[in-house]
Protein backbone atom coordinates (compact mmCIF):
# COMPACT_ATOMS: atom_id res chain seq x y z
CA UNK A 1 0.00 0.00 0.00
CA UNK A 2 1.55 3.56 -1.15
CA UNK A 3 2.03 6.27 1.58
CA UNK A 4 -0.88 8.27 0.18
CA UNK A 5 -3.49 5.50 0.45
CA UNK A 6 -2.60 5.57 4.54
CA UNK A 7 -2.78 9.31 3.89
CA UNK A 8 -6.15 8.93 3.16
CA UNK A 9 -7.53 6.41 5.17
CA UNK A 10 -6.07 8.25 8.56
CA UNK A 11 -8.06 11.18 7.50
CA UNK A 12 -5.58 13.09 5.87
CA UNK A 13 -4.97 13.30 2.24
CA UNK A 14 -2.19 15.27 0.31
CA UNK A 15 -3.56 18.12 -1.76
CA UNK A 16 -2.25 16.08 -5.02
CA UNK A 17 0.02 13.62 -5.98
CA UNK A 18 2.73 16.19 -7.47
CA UNK A 19 2.47 17.66 -3.78
CA UNK A 20 3.31 14.07 -2.16
CA UNK A 21 5.87 13.53 -4.72
CA UNK A 22 7.87 16.77 -4.63
CA UNK A 23 8.12 16.10 -0.89
CA UNK A 24 9.63 12.59 -0.96
CA UNK A 25 11.97 13.35 -3.67
CA UNK A 26 13.16 16.50 -2.01
CA UNK A 27 16.26 15.99 -0.10
CA UNK A 28 16.33 16.55 3.90
CA UNK A 29 18.15 19.98 5.14
CA UNK A 30 20.18 19.42 8.22
CA UNK A 31 22.06 21.81 10.30
CA UNK A 32 25.52 21.12 8.42
CA UNK A 33 23.80 21.53 4.84
CA UNK A 34 21.81 19.40 2.63
CA UNK A 35 22.07 15.75 2.79
CA UNK A 36 20.83 13.16 1.12
CA UNK A 37 17.55 11.56 2.41
CA UNK A 38 18.54 8.08 4.12
CA UNK A 39 22.09 8.80 4.46
CA UNK A 40 21.98 9.20 8.22
CA UNK A 41 26.11 10.14 7.99
CA UNK A 42 26.61 12.78 10.79
CA UNK A 43 29.06 13.58 12.82
CA UNK A 44 32.51 16.12 13.19
CA UNK A 45 35.04 16.14 10.63
CA UNK A 46 38.98 15.61 11.76
CA UNK A 47 39.50 19.22 11.00
CA UNK A 48 36.81 19.93 13.66
CA UNK A 49 38.16 17.65 16.32
CA UNK A 50 42.02 18.83 16.29
CA UNK A 51 41.00 22.12 15.72
CA UNK A 52 39.15 21.42 19.40
CA UNK A 53 41.53 19.67 20.56
CA UNK A 54 44.39 22.53 19.57
CA UNK A 55 42.14 24.95 22.08
CA UNK A 56 42.26 22.26 25.23
CA UNK A 57 45.65 22.30 25.13
CA UNK A 58 46.26 25.70 24.68
CA UNK A 59 43.94 26.24 27.67
CA UNK A 60 45.71 23.83 29.82
CA UNK A 61 49.23 25.61 28.92
CA UNK A 62 47.89 28.56 30.95
CA UNK A 63 45.98 26.45 33.85
CA UNK A 64 48.15 23.99 34.63
CA UNK A 65 50.83 26.06 36.17
CA UNK A 66 48.71 28.21 37.95
CA UNK A 67 47.11 25.25 39.90
CA UNK A 68 50.40 24.47 41.00
CA UNK A 69 51.36 27.44 42.16
CA UNK A 70 48.39 27.59 44.05
CA UNK A 71 48.71 23.81 45.17
CA UNK A 72 52.21 24.64 46.52
CA UNK A 73 50.77 28.23 47.94
CA UNK A 74 48.26 26.56 49.79
CA UNK A 75 50.18 23.82 51.48
CA UNK A 76 52.90 26.22 52.16
CA UNK A 77 49.98 28.46 54.21
CA UNK A 78 48.17 25.13 56.16
CA UNK A 79 51.71 23.86 56.71
CA UNK A 80 52.32 28.24 58.49
CA UNK A 81 48.93 28.01 60.34
CA UNK A 82 50.16 24.23 62.03
CA UNK A 83 53.24 25.90 63.22
CA UNK A 84 51.66 29.37 64.60
CA UNK A 85 48.63 26.68 66.44
CA UNK A 86 51.47 24.79 67.80
CA UNK A 87 53.30 28.29 69.49
CA UNK A 88 49.04 28.79 70.63
CA UNK A 89 49.19 25.64 72.28
CA UNK A 90 52.51 25.80 73.93
CA UNK A 91 51.19 29.11 75.25
CA UNK A 92 48.08 27.85 76.49
CA UNK A 93 49.83 25.23 77.99
CA UNK A 94 52.01 27.52 79.99
CA UNK A 95 49.06 29.71 80.92
CA UNK A 96 46.86 26.74 81.90
CA UNK A 97 49.53 25.17 84.36
CA UNK A 98 51.20 28.04 85.54
CA UNK A 99 54.34 26.49 83.93
CA UNK A 100 56.80 26.61 81.35
CA UNK A 101 56.41 24.78 77.83
CA UNK A 102 57.78 25.78 74.37
CA UNK A 103 58.30 24.53 70.79
CA UNK A 104 61.21 23.37 69.52
CA UNK A 105 61.93 22.84 66.07
CA UNK A 106 64.12 19.49 64.80
CA UNK A 107 65.58 19.63 61.22
CA UNK A 108 63.80 16.79 59.68
CA UNK A 109 60.49 19.40 59.98
CA UNK A 110 59.24 18.36 62.98
CA UNK A 111 58.05 20.66 66.02
CA UNK A 112 57.94 19.40 69.41
CA UNK A 113 55.50 21.08 72.10
CA UNK A 114 57.55 20.61 75.29
CA UNK A 115 56.00 21.27 79.02
CA UNK A 116 58.34 21.54 81.91
CA UNK A 117 57.32 20.72 85.36
CA UNK A 118 57.43 24.00 87.68
CA UNK A 119 59.29 22.53 90.31
CA UNK A 120 61.94 21.13 88.33
CA UNK A 121 61.46 17.36 89.95
CA UNK A 122 60.50 15.74 86.42
CA UNK A 123 61.95 15.50 83.04
CA UNK A 124 59.63 17.99 80.47
CA UNK A 125 56.63 16.18 78.67
CA UNK A 126 56.34 16.04 75.34
CA UNK A 127 52.53 17.45 75.02
CA UNK A 128 52.41 17.14 71.41
CA UNK A 129 53.85 17.59 67.74
CA UNK A 130 53.53 18.90 64.32
CA UNK A 131 55.09 17.19 61.19
CA UNK A 132 55.51 19.61 58.08
CA UNK A 133 54.95 18.25 54.91
CA UNK A 134 57.21 17.27 52.46
CA UNK A 135 59.04 19.66 50.84
CA UNK A 136 58.43 22.59 53.44
CA UNK A 137 60.77 23.47 56.53
CA UNK A 138 61.45 26.21 58.70
CA UNK A 139 64.46 27.89 57.86
CA UNK A 140 67.96 27.19 59.32
CA UNK A 141 68.07 30.51 60.84
CA UNK A 142 64.74 30.89 62.59
CA UNK A 143 65.10 29.87 66.03
CA UNK A 144 65.22 26.72 67.72
CA UNK A 145 63.22 27.56 70.89
CA UNK A 146 60.81 29.58 71.44
CA UNK A 147 59.75 29.38 75.22
CA UNK A 148 56.33 30.64 77.11
CA UNK A 149 56.06 31.10 81.11
CA UNK A 150 53.27 30.63 83.05
CA UNK A 151 52.19 34.20 81.99
CA UNK A 152 51.86 33.46 78.70
CA UNK A 153 54.86 35.90 77.90
CA UNK A 154 58.43 35.01 76.12
CA UNK A 155 60.66 33.65 77.89
CA UNK A 156 63.41 34.76 78.02
CA UNK A 157 62.04 38.25 77.09
CA UNK A 158 63.58 38.90 73.85
CA UNK A 159 64.68 42.34 72.52
CA UNK A 160 62.09 42.23 69.54
CA UNK A 161 59.37 39.82 68.48
CA UNK A 162 61.01 36.58 67.24
CA UNK A 163 60.41 35.05 63.77
CA UNK A 164 60.11 31.78 62.10
CA UNK A 165 60.08 31.47 58.19
CA UNK A 166 58.71 28.63 56.76
CA UNK A 167 59.88 27.85 53.14
CA UNK A 168 58.25 25.96 50.90
CA UNK A 169 58.97 24.95 47.52
CA UNK A 170 60.81 28.11 45.95
CA UNK A 171 60.62 30.71 45.59
CA UNK A 172 57.45 30.80 48.52
CA UNK A 173 57.50 31.47 51.91
CA UNK A 174 55.57 32.57 54.88
CA UNK A 175 56.79 34.71 58.18
CA UNK A 176 55.30 33.59 61.68
CA UNK A 177 56.13 36.42 64.19
CA UNK A 178 55.61 36.08 67.93
CA UNK A 179 55.34 39.53 70.08
CA UNK A 180 57.13 39.45 73.19
CA UNK A 181 53.64 39.32 74.82
CA UNK A 182 52.85 36.02 73.41
CA UNK A 183 50.74 37.23 70.59
CA UNK A 184 51.13 35.04 67.23
CA UNK A 185 50.48 36.32 63.88
CA UNK A 186 50.91 34.27 60.71
CA UNK A 187 52.00 36.58 57.58
CA UNK A 188 50.77 35.85 53.75
CA UNK A 189 52.31 33.51 51.48
CA UNK A 190 54.97 35.41 49.58
CA UNK A 191 57.17 34.66 46.79
CA UNK A 192 60.80 36.26 46.32
CA UNK A 193 64.10 34.92 47.77
CA UNK A 194 64.11 33.09 51.06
Amino acid sequence: MCRLEIYKRGGVAARNMETYRSYEAEPQRTAGGIAARGSGERGYTIIEVVVVLMVMAIAAAFVVPQVVNYMRMYRLGVAARNVATALQRARYIATSNNTRAEIAVRDSGMIDIIQYDTQGNTEPKDVGMVVLPEGIAVSPDAPRNIAFDGRGVLTPLPAQSPTIQINGSSPFYSVITVSPTGQVSVGPVQSGDS
